[in-house]
């Protein structure tokens, strides 16, 4: 009987020392409320994701960016194929080439997207009427305050996580317009081929991040931003693309292949049935 006495206090006492040591490193993860919020696109062409990074030490996050014309996002989407994931704190395998540790995504609220104008999801950018489009994008931590929060979940898994730094990402399905057409570029059977010259850059300049922290961090609320230029030194996040531009010299000579490949198709199929 005593010897049982003995065990379950030694294991009291273990209990009791963890306690501050865990404490202490969710404290400590609180400096990354601060932290600019690292974004990047994923993929290019005309569909794309868009990552945003938030701290996973928030309890509230509040996103919010413009969003040039030449980008749209499908509300209705958006909200159905997001994600948030916890990433690995490596710093080779960041932004585009982020390894994720976690899908966090049922540890938060629905996601809820709003933003200054109605966006037109199949209109080309020479129609649509506005230059910019502010979008707020939040949602909450599902759990009680303190409590079965995604951070201590993360702790949960692995102790040794614990001396990493504690980033969380929202990927959401972005997609671009199409760019007005270029009436003066010559045309060029390189640039026909290779598509060379025939993109423009369009860049998202600036993200900002607002909440409310873990309570037992410090400071109760949170709000950081990043914009290109304080970026341009993290190598693996690609805040710009190329968009594909027509040409309009090109399209005689577009119009005269498809029908020649037309013509070829028409021909092998009546030929493989005689």
């Amino acid at each position: 009987m005593s010897r049982v006495v003995v065990v379950m206090a030694l294991a009291l006492c273990l209990a009791i020392a963890a306690v501050p040591a865990v404490t202490t490193v969710q404290r400590g993860s609180c400096i990354f409320l601060t932290s600019p919020p690292s974004y990047t696109f994923i993929g290019g062409g005309f569909h794309m994701q868009l990552a945003l990074e938030y701290p996973l030490p928030a309890k509230d996050v509040r996103l919010s960016f413009d969003l040039p014309k030449s980008f749209f996002i499908d509300e209705a989407e958006a909200e159905q194929l997001y994600r948030m994931e916890v990433l690995s704190a490596d710093p080779m395998t960041q932004g585009t080439a982020a390894v994720v540790v976690a899908d966090v995504t049922r540890a938060y609220s629905s996601l809820r997207m709003s933003s200054q104008y109605a966006f037109d999801i199949e209109a080309p950018v020479f129609k649509v009427n506005y230059t910019t489009n502010h979008v707020v994008l939040t949602f909450q931590q599902v759990g009680g305050d303190g409590a079965g929060s995604v951070l201590d979940a993360y702790l949960a898994e692995d102790g040794a996580q614990a001396q990493v730094p504690f980033r969380a990402r929202l990927v959401i399905p972005i997609h671009s317009r199409y760019e007005v057409l270029d009436t003066k570029m010559p045309f060029s059977l390189l640039r026909f081929i290779t598509g060379e010259g025939a993109y423009v850059r369009r860049c998202l300049t600036r993200v900002d991040v607002a909440g409310r922290g873990d309570p037992r961090c410090s400071a109760g609320t949170y709000r950081a931003s990043a914009a290109v230029t304080t970026s341009e030194e993290k190598p693996h996040y690609k805040h710009c693309v190329d968009l594909p531009v027509g040409l309009l010299a090109d399209l005689p000579y577009v119009y005269h292949v498809l029908m020649g490949l037309l013509v070829a198709g028409a021909a092998l199929l009546i030929l493989a049935i005689r």
